[in-house]
């Protein structure tokens, strides 16, 4: 799920020159579990608000 958006999160980095071709593999790996680690922590702390388990 998370794989399109570092894949567009990439493209966009490779147009702009910020990054490069030879590393894209390296990128979408970084990418897609940065992403990923953001979305679970979100989640996390979102169920632990609804229950009040903040201690």
């Amino acid at each position: 799920m998370f794989k399109s958006y570092a894949d567009k999160l990439i493209s966009f980095l490779i147009c702009n020159g910020e990054a490069s071709n030879e590393d894209y593999g390296i990128y979408l790996y970084e990418f897609e579990t940065l992403i990923d680690f953001i979305v679970n922590t979100l989640v996390k702390l979102i169920i632990r608000l609804i229950f009040n388990k903040f201690s």
